[in-house]
């Protein structure tokens, strides 16, 4: 399997050690179903950059050792769901990169530091003209002023159901700038549109836009 680059097993709930043992070219993998990883089974994956995981209750010796690219593992819990997973001491044995847990309510480093974020959903399907004209679409947020002189801000990530996802700090409560800019694939034309300041909302943190929140960027 030195050639497969990603793997999607969210319906397998198991799968064998050493499963992708030396399956050096995967960048990806979605194992939201998995809930025992057992030993060895993604071992020298050297590739590997970002696990998604959900229903994981217990990962076993070297189950992501040697995976020396890791730099991610999105957790769909929260960072006490996350301590409660059975973890063998070297479940992620001689891997050289500082890796982040992203869990719903905040990110762990390698090093156990915890740092509490909140996830915002920002729905951008009442925009009418957007995804509608076949131009590429790129999505980007600005945190508070400071972040405007480090433009474009940070990109959101696209979820399964259309969706865009951003993670914050916990303290945030008013996104001042979220970029919607649109690359026409025939000419390479940019437009920009900006949304007037965003008021995150009080539960849920759901956040719809509809062509009225849209204004030219300046």
């Amino acid at each position: 399997c030195k050639a497969l680059t990603d793997v999607d097993v969210d319906k397998a709930e198991t799968i064998d050690a050493y499963a992708f043992y030396n399956c050096e070219s995967i960048t990806y993998i979605d194992a939201s179903a998995l809930i025992k990883i057992y030993g060895h089974t993604f071992y020298n994956c050297y590739a590997l950059a970002e696990v998604k995981l959900k229903a994981v209750t217990t990962l076993n010796s070297n189950a992501f050792s040697s995976c020396n690219k890791l730099a991610k593992l999105t957790y769909d819990g929260t960072t006490t769901e996350w301590g409660n997973v059975t973890k063998n001491n070297n479940w992620y044995y001689s891997g050289a990169s500082d890796y982040v847990i992203e869990c719903n309510d905040g990110d762990i480093a390698k090093n156990g530091t915890v740092t509490s974020k909140i996830v915002v959903n920002v729905d951008v399907s009442g925009i009418d003209w957007f995804e509608n004209d076949g131009a590429l679409v790129f999505i980007y947020y600005w945190r508070d002023e400071s972040d405007h002189n480090e433009w474009p801000g940070t990109e959101m990530t696209k979820k399964r159901d259309g969706t865009y996802t951003i993670r914050l700090n916990a303290s945030t409560t008013v996104i001042n700038g979220l970029i919607i800019s649109r690359v026409n694939p025939e000419d390479g034309s940019t437009v920009w549109d900006q949304t007037y300041d965003l008021t995150l909302p009080a539960e849920g943190n759901l956040i719809v836009l509809t062509t009225d929140n849209m204004k030219p960027h300046n």
